[in-house]
This record gives structure tokens, sequence and C-alpha cells, in this order.
């Protein structure tokens, strides 16, 4: 399974390059199919003696379904498609998803769900950490000179982990929401 989800990264970064519209490369573990449609939107999928694989890559985003030799199957989805709110959790006020919502995935393996996103602020850590404990409940804070983290859980009594750092100048915070664990 670990190969099949570092293939998928590997897989959606190589679709997102865009190229011909049809390639297949056969490999001594499987084969290897990219297609790109007129809209730029990219299908590769890998299937093989370890599993199959489907990604879709488009301007918004990438999707993968990741489907071991067992049939156990893990869907992820990264971009702007991701929302934390689905997940149970507020973005922090006035911050922004990096880089157009690049810095966001979700994957779903079974009853599981793990959504994670990063996000930009020019706050201080002190005042977001202050705030995403407030957020939560059962809140357990941890801090550090620049920066720290804040555990417990939302409404819905999913897990949620919450770092806090600085990073040329701007404080960067990542969000995990684990649903079904």
């Amino acid at each position: 399974m670990v190969r099949l989800i570092g293939l998928a990264a590997a897989l959606i970064l190589l679709a997102g390059c865009g190229g011909k519209k049809t390639t297949s490369v056969v490999t001594p573990g499987g084969t290897v199919t990219s297609t790109e449609d007129a809209s730029g939107k990219t299908t590769t999928e890998y299937k093989g003696e370890h599993g199959e694989l489907t990604t879709e890559t488009t301007e918004q985003g990438s999707t993968a379904q990741i489907k071991d030799k067992e049939g156990n199957v893990t869907n992820v989805e990264t971009g702007r498609g991701v929302d934390l709110a689905k997940a149970g959790i507020a973005i922090y006020p006035g911050a922004s998803i990096d880089d157009e919502g690049k810095a966001a995935a979700t994957a779903t393996t079974g009853q599981s769900t793990i959504t994670a996103a990063g996000m930009t602020t020019s706050d201080p850590p002190s005042k977001v950490l202050a705030w995403y404990e407030k957020q939560l409940k059962g809140a357990q804070k941890v801090t550090a000179p620049e920066g720290g983290m804040v555990m417990g859980q939302n409404d819905a009594g999913d897990k949620v982990i919450v770092t806090v750092g600085v990073e040329e100048g701007k404080t960067q915070i990542g969000v995990q929401v684990h649903k079904g664990e």
C-alpha cells in the first residue's frame, strides 16, 4: 500500500505536466497510461502486480484512487476542492490556504478520513493558537518561542491537530482533522 501511495504522488505530479494526448509505458511491475484531453485534464492509470491507481489532474487540483492487490481502496483529493469546513473546523479568520489550495488534501481509507491544509496569516502565532484553542473541545496546547501546537476535538468529536510556526516572517498554520479513528 505504501508503494502505491508513493506512486500516486509521483503520478499526480507527472500528470500535471501535460504533454501528449495518450502515452503508455510498460514496466516490469505494470502498465502506466496517461491521457490529456482538450480541457487540460490529465488522467493517469497504473495497473500492475501491486494493485491499481487512477489519478485525475485539473487546474483545480488532483484526485487519486488507489486499490491494492487485496482490494483495499484509498481515495486522495488535493487542491481547491478540499474544504476544512466540511471536515468540521474553520479556517483561521483572514488566513489564506497556501498556493490556491495546493497545500490541502483529503485521504479516505475505509471508515477513516484525514483532511489537512496549510495556511498563512500575518497574525502572531500566539493569537492563532489561542483562537484554535477556543474552537476545540478538550484542547491541549504546547507553545514554543515561535509557535506551537493545539490538539482537541471538533463539535463532531473528530481529532484535530493544529501546528503553528513562523517561516519567512509569516505565520504558517497546519491543520489536520482525523475522522473515524
